[in-house]
């Protein structure tokens, strides 16, 4: 049935309709992310001290500033190259001005509010109201994680091994490297653990569901938790893991967006 809820991602359908909303209500949340980015970038500059921090603006090299503008920007291209490509993947096109937008929102929220969730909201509401579902979006953001996290482990790898053939291998911390590598390991194998008990992931999305509600039921009085959505998510997930397995053309991209 190619109208089920099984086979909707699949589908070249129109997106959902977005939310109505107008030009005041966008400039509206960007002033007040600007006035909460100047906030934090004046308390920030005063708990460094005012003095250390403008002697240092004033003796930058201009060079180097101009640098580090152009070096962000293509920056946020690759990404949104990375982010625009794996989102096809799972039967989503996007403009690349828009998502170039999302881009830079997302980061520029993320050194706002410390701790990456920001980010990801903004890009969870931009491919909501694109037709995307949640537990499509969560096998996007894994896939390109997983793109990121193998192009990091190579410019380590290769890292290392210049360091080691230059002999300056002496200086170095072993047992913080052995530490990290051994870390990345733990976390990788857990994730594939997780990830081939799908069984597992389900209860463990249902509990956080159950647990997210219980905190939200509180102040908004609602019972939002619906089982038959949190099954369906996790089954949009698990799809969207398997389109990228007979896609690997675009996820070699976003890994190539990654190493750039």
């Amino acid at each position: 049935m190619p109208d089920s809820y099984e086979n909707a991602i699949l589908t070249d359908a129109p997106p959902l309709p977005a939310i109505p909303h107008t030009r005041r209500q966008e400039r509206r949340w960007i002033v007040l992310l600007l006035l909460l980015g100047l906030g934090s970038t004046l308390l920030l500059t005063t708990l460094a001290g005012n003095a250390e921090t403008f002697a240092l603006l004033r003796d930058a090299n201009l060079f180097f500033v101009a640098l580090i503008g152009v070096t962000q920007f293509l920056r946020y291209v690759a990404m949104t190259g990375s982010v625009r490509v794996v989102a096809e993947i799972v039967k989503v096109r996007v403009p690349l001005t828009r998502m170039f937008q999302v881009t830079v929102a997302a980061h520029a929220a993320n050194r706002t509010f410390v701790g990456g969730a920001a980010g990801v909201l903004i890009r969870l509401a931009f491919f909501l109201k694109r037709g995307m579902h949640s537990g499509t979006f969560v096998a996007v953001e894994t896939i390109e994680d997983g793109a990121s996290l193998a192009a990091v482990a190579l410019l380590f790898i290769t890292g290392l091994y210049v360091v080691l053939a230059n002999g300056a291998g002496n200086g170095l911390r072993w047992d913080v490297i052995g530490l990290v590598i051994a870390g990345a390991l733990a976390l990788a194998g857990l994730v594939i653990f997780l990830l081939r008990r799908r069984a597992l992931v389900e209860r463990l999305a249902e509990t956080l569901a159950q647990a997210v509600n219980r905190v939200i039921a509180k102040f908004a009085h609602r019972n939002l938790y619906d089982e038959h959505r949190v099954r369906g998510g996790v089954a949009d997930f698990y799809r969207g893991l398997e389109l990228a397995q007979t896609d690997p053309q675009r996820v070699f991209v976003s890994f190539c967006c990654s190493l750039a």
